[in-house]
């Protein structure tokens, strides 16, 4: 095989014991890292599937490439079932084909099956905006906003990394999602990931001119939200997701 991915670490491996989600009902919204859980409570062979698409995406895996159960299991330090899994949702999303008595052989998603899923993508995060211009009490609403602040902070900090402000983004990100308090929704977002880059995120605001925009487009988010204007909040929040999509492509 070519250059692998890093190993999983215990934790993303599942190899340790995961928060309860009923253990979270009393901790405040504010102090939620929606981002860690929603990564927390993916099962096994999702977060393994993941891993591997970003890696035939980033050419780490070519084309024709045979994958082996046995070294994707010795590489993730994981058991060869959840690798199975894997491979089979892997097959699903274009990624790679199972041929019998060969495994699995990678091809790649085609642009069009990429396409789609950053339209649902955008689709689905719309929905949740709007959701929560609709629904979200006051508390719920100032949390979201606290995070947003946050964003403003790290933008005219001179010494905020851009994975600083990443990971502030994906917080206020799941966090509205959570507060759209859908499952399925949360769910459905969470599974088209692989098929949009999650590892070339970081080029979406790899700059201050990038972070200002974003977090303008936050801001503007917030405030049809605390308007309580669903409509504004649902158009703005797809115009946000396009805009990581097409700043993620241009880096490419």
């Amino acid at each position: 095989m070519t250059a692998a991915p890093e190993p999983m670490d215990p934790t993303v491996a599942g190899n340790v014991a995961r928060e309860d989600p009923q253990d979270l009902v009393d901790i405040p919204v504010a102090a939620r890292d929606y981002a860690s859980e929603a990564e927390e409570q993916m099962p096994l062979p999702e977060r393994l599937a993941e891993r591997i698409a970003s890696a035939i995406q980033s050419g780490q895996m070519t084309a024709g490439q045979r994958v082996r159960e046995q070294d994707l299991s010795a590489m993730f330090g994981v058991s060869r079932g959840p690798v199975r899994e894997a491979l089979r949702i892997l097959e699903g999303d274009g990624f790679v084909e199972i041929e019998r008595h060969r495994g699995a052989i990678v091809s790649r998603a085609s642009a069009h099956e990429t396409s789609v899923a950053v339209e649902m993508q955008v689709a689905l995060f719309g929905v949740a905006a709007r959701t929560v211009a609709e629904k979200a009490t006051d508390e719920e609403i100032g949390a979201l906003a606290a995070l947003i602040e946050r964003l403003a902070e790290m933008e005219a900090d001179p010494k905020a990394t851009p994975e600083q402000f990443v990971k502030t983004s994906l917080r206020a990100t799941w966090m509205l999602i959570h507060l759209a308090g859908s499952t399925s929704l949360a769910r459905s977002i969470r599974a088209l990931r692989r098929l949009t880059r999650p590892d070339r995120w970081i080029f979406a605001m790899a700059t201050k001119s990038k972070q200002r925009k974003a977090l303008r487009q936050w801001q503007s988010i917030l405030e049809a939200i605390e308007g309580r204007n669903p409509a504004r909040a649902e158009s703005l929040a797809k115009t946000r997701v396009r805009q990581i999509h097409k700043n993620t492509s241009s880096s490419a």
